[in-house]
């Protein structure tokens, strides 16, 4: 994931671990903030007008935001897709929700 500011700059941020931290059951998307596929990339416009760029399982994440998904069930739906384990996928969600939730694509809902 990368956070792109007037077309310049270009920050890559890892997904950060979450430990012992409480993650909300639902996030919804910020008013404001569009996403958009772009070849197999996901552009979201934040409010702030930057970009953050998304790799896979961050749009897909950002996907289930959108449709309303709960937390669990989406760690459930990544968990039928990729071969990882059930903890380290749920702090990776954790790590991703965190990072879209600073840069002020979702909150908590």
């Amino acid at each position: 994931m990368s956070i792109v500011g007037g077309g310049a700059v270009s920050l890559t941020v890892a997904p950060r671990r979450l430990l012992a931290v409480e993650t909300p059951d639902r996030y919804i998307v910020v008013p404001g903030c569009h996403a958009a596929s772009v070849g197999e990339t996901t552009m979201v416009l934040l409010p702030s007008l930057q970009y953050l760029e998304l790799d896979e399982v961050g749009a897909a994440i950002f996907d289930g935001v959108e449709r309303g998904r709960r937390v669990p069930d989406l760690v459930a739906d990544l968990l039928g897709v990729y071969e990882i384990d059930a903890e380290t996928l749920e702090a990776d969600v954790a790590g991703y929700l965190a990072i879209l939730v600073d840069h002020g694509a979702i909150r908590p809902g």
